[in-house]
Protein backbone atom coordinates (compact mmCIF):
# COMPACT_ATOMS: atom_id res chain seq x y z
CA UNK A 1 0.00 0.00 0.00
CA UNK A 2 1.34 3.21 -0.88
CA UNK A 3 2.01 6.07 1.69
CA UNK A 4 2.22 9.51 1.25
CA UNK A 5 4.95 11.55 2.42
CA UNK A 6 2.49 13.20 4.95
CA UNK A 7 1.86 9.80 6.60
CA UNK A 8 -1.47 9.07 4.63
CA UNK A 9 -2.32 5.52 2.99
CA UNK A 10 -3.46 5.74 0.00
CA UNK A 11 -6.28 3.23 -1.01
CA UNK A 12 -7.41 4.30 -4.25
CA UNK A 13 -4.63 7.97 -5.45
CA UNK A 14 -7.31 8.46 -8.59
CA UNK A 15 -9.81 8.83 -6.13
CA UNK A 16 -8.42 9.79 -3.71
CA UNK A 17 -9.66 7.46 -1.12
CA UNK A 18 -7.22 7.51 1.86
CA UNK A 19 -7.32 6.38 5.81
CA UNK A 20 -4.38 7.55 9.06
CA UNK A 21 -3.73 6.18 12.26
CA UNK A 22 -3.24 8.75 15.17
CA UNK A 23 -2.98 8.56 18.57
CA UNK A 24 -4.83 10.37 21.38
CA UNK A 25 -3.56 9.55 25.12
CA UNK A 26 -2.94 5.93 24.90
CA UNK A 27 -5.11 5.02 21.88
CA UNK A 28 -5.04 4.78 18.27
CA UNK A 29 -7.70 6.09 16.18
CA UNK A 30 -8.02 6.06 12.32
CA UNK A 31 -9.65 8.49 10.13
CA UNK A 32 -10.78 8.24 6.29
CA UNK A 33 -11.14 10.69 3.88
CA UNK A 34 -12.18 10.91 -0.26
CA UNK A 35 -13.08 13.30 -2.71
CA UNK A 36 -16.28 14.26 -2.89
CA UNK A 37 -18.27 16.62 -5.39
CA UNK A 38 -16.32 19.35 -6.96
CA UNK A 39 -13.29 17.11 -5.90
CA UNK A 40 -13.71 18.50 -2.66
CA UNK A 41 -12.14 16.45 0.21
CA UNK A 42 -14.59 14.78 2.57
CA UNK A 43 -13.45 13.84 6.06
CA UNK A 44 -14.79 17.01 8.06
CA UNK A 45 -17.49 17.06 11.39
CA UNK A 46 -20.68 18.70 9.86
CA UNK A 47 -24.01 17.69 10.16
CA UNK A 48 -25.07 14.97 7.50
CA UNK A 49 -27.41 17.36 6.19
CA UNK A 50 -25.07 19.52 5.61
CA UNK A 51 -22.20 17.28 4.13
CA UNK A 52 -25.21 15.50 1.47
CA UNK A 53 -24.18 17.95 -1.06
CA UNK A 54 -20.63 17.58 -1.12
CA UNK A 55 -20.51 14.02 -0.90
CA UNK A 56 -21.40 13.27 -4.98
CA UNK A 57 -22.89 10.84 -6.69
CA UNK A 58 -20.43 8.15 -5.53
CA UNK A 59 -20.64 8.26 -1.92
CA UNK A 60 -22.81 8.38 1.33
CA UNK A 61 -23.07 9.34 4.96
CA UNK A 62 -25.69 8.12 6.87
CA UNK A 63 -26.66 7.94 10.49
CA UNK A 64 -27.39 4.23 11.01
CA UNK A 65 -30.69 3.53 13.10
CA UNK A 66 -30.59 1.78 16.45
CA UNK A 67 -28.01 3.93 18.48
CA UNK A 68 -28.59 6.04 21.35
CA UNK A 69 -26.19 8.91 19.84
CA UNK A 70 -25.53 10.04 16.71
CA UNK A 71 -22.94 8.36 14.53
CA UNK A 72 -22.12 8.21 11.22
CA UNK A 73 -21.53 5.56 8.50
CA UNK A 74 -20.00 6.67 5.06
CA UNK A 75 -19.42 4.66 1.88
CA UNK A 76 -17.57 5.45 -1.40
CA UNK A 77 -17.65 3.89 -4.29
CA UNK A 78 -14.19 3.70 -6.06
CA UNK A 79 -12.86 1.96 -9.22
CA UNK A 80 -11.19 -1.35 -6.90
CA UNK A 81 -14.46 -1.55 -5.41
CA UNK A 82 -16.71 -0.29 -2.42
CA UNK A 83 -15.02 1.48 0.59
CA UNK A 84 -17.04 1.65 4.01
CA UNK A 85 -15.72 3.84 7.26
CA UNK A 86 -17.62 2.06 10.03
CA UNK A 87 -17.03 4.55 12.79
CA UNK A 88 -16.22 2.86 16.19
CA UNK A 89 -18.86 0.03 15.68
CA UNK A 90 -15.74 -2.52 14.33
CA UNK A 91 -11.63 -1.86 15.31
CA UNK A 92 -9.13 -3.90 13.49
CA UNK A 93 -5.85 -3.84 15.59
CA UNK A 94 -2.96 -6.03 14.42
CA UNK A 95 -1.82 -6.58 18.40
CA UNK A 96 -2.39 -5.77 21.98
CA UNK A 97 -0.75 -2.97 23.32
CA UNK A 98 2.15 -2.82 25.34
CA UNK A 99 0.53 -0.68 28.19
CA UNK A 100 -0.80 -3.37 30.34
CA UNK A 101 -4.58 -1.61 31.34
CA UNK A 102 -5.08 -1.19 27.45
CA UNK A 103 -4.05 -4.65 27.38
CA UNK A 104 -6.42 -5.84 29.59
CA UNK A 105 -8.85 -3.85 28.71
CA UNK A 106 -9.07 -5.24 25.23
CA UNK A 107 -8.05 -8.74 26.18
CA UNK A 108 -11.62 -8.76 28.00
CA UNK A 109 -13.33 -6.80 25.93
CA UNK A 110 -12.18 -9.45 23.09
CA UNK A 111 -11.22 -6.29 20.85
CA UNK A 112 -7.32 -7.50 19.74
CA UNK A 113 -5.90 -8.84 17.73
CA UNK A 114 -7.75 -8.46 14.51
CA UNK A 115 -11.07 -7.50 13.29
CA UNK A 116 -13.30 -7.40 16.08
CA UNK A 117 -16.48 -5.89 17.35
CA UNK A 118 -15.47 -2.97 19.07
CA UNK A 119 -17.58 -3.89 22.58
CA UNK A 120 -17.43 -0.45 24.60
CA UNK A 121 -19.38 1.28 21.20
CA UNK A 122 -22.19 -1.38 21.40
CA UNK A 123 -22.30 -0.71 25.50
CA UNK A 124 -22.36 2.84 24.80
CA UNK A 125 -23.69 3.50 21.56
CA UNK A 126 -26.22 0.76 20.30
CA UNK A 127 -30.51 1.31 21.85
CA UNK A 128 -32.15 -1.42 19.64
CA UNK A 129 -29.14 -4.54 18.96
CA UNK A 130 -31.72 -5.97 16.49
CA UNK A 131 -32.23 -3.27 14.50
CA UNK A 132 -28.43 -2.69 13.98
CA UNK A 133 -28.24 -6.26 13.58
CA UNK A 134 -30.35 -6.24 10.79
CA UNK A 135 -29.23 -2.87 9.30
CA UNK A 136 -25.60 -4.53 9.12
CA UNK A 137 -26.65 -7.35 7.80
CA UNK A 138 -28.86 -5.81 4.86
CA UNK A 139 -25.87 -3.21 3.89
CA UNK A 140 -23.20 -6.02 3.80
CA UNK A 141 -26.04 -8.14 1.53
CA UNK A 142 -27.06 -5.57 -0.96
CA UNK A 143 -24.08 -2.99 -1.06
CA UNK A 144 -21.12 -5.07 0.18
CA UNK A 145 -18.06 -3.53 0.42
CA UNK A 146 -14.54 -4.73 -0.85
CA UNK A 147 -13.19 -3.07 2.19
CA UNK A 148 -13.84 -1.89 6.01
CA UNK A 149 -11.68 1.04 6.90
CA UNK A 150 -12.59 0.24 10.85
CA UNK A 151 -12.23 3.75 13.23
CA UNK A 152 -9.59 1.78 14.87
CA UNK A 153 -6.98 -0.14 12.98
CA UNK A 154 -6.10 -0.56 9.69
CA UNK A 155 -8.52 -1.23 6.74
CA UNK A 156 -10.06 -4.96 6.13
CA UNK A 157 -10.03 -5.91 2.49
CA UNK A 158 -10.77 -9.03 0.38
CA UNK A 159 -14.09 -10.81 -1.14
CA UNK A 160 -15.21 -12.53 2.56
CA UNK A 161 -15.28 -8.83 3.96
CA UNK A 162 -19.30 -8.52 3.83
CA UNK A 163 -19.04 -12.56 5.67
CA UNK A 164 -16.50 -11.39 8.34
CA UNK A 165 -18.44 -8.26 9.26
CA UNK A 166 -22.02 -9.79 9.16
CA UNK A 167 -20.29 -12.41 11.52
CA UNK A 168 -19.27 -9.56 13.56
CA UNK A 169 -22.48 -7.92 13.96
CA UNK A 170 -24.26 -11.14 14.89
CA UNK A 171 -22.12 -10.64 17.94
CA UNK A 172 -24.19 -7.31 18.76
Amino acid sequence: METTARGWNVLERENAILWREYTFGGGVATTFVFRGAGDGLIGRFEPLEALAPLLGERATAIDPPGHKVGNAIATVRGSHGSYWYSSDLFANIPKLPSNIVLRLLMSITHKAPGYRLFRPAVWLQVKDKKLVRDWIDDVMTKAAPTTVVPAHGPPITGTDVPEKTKALAAEI
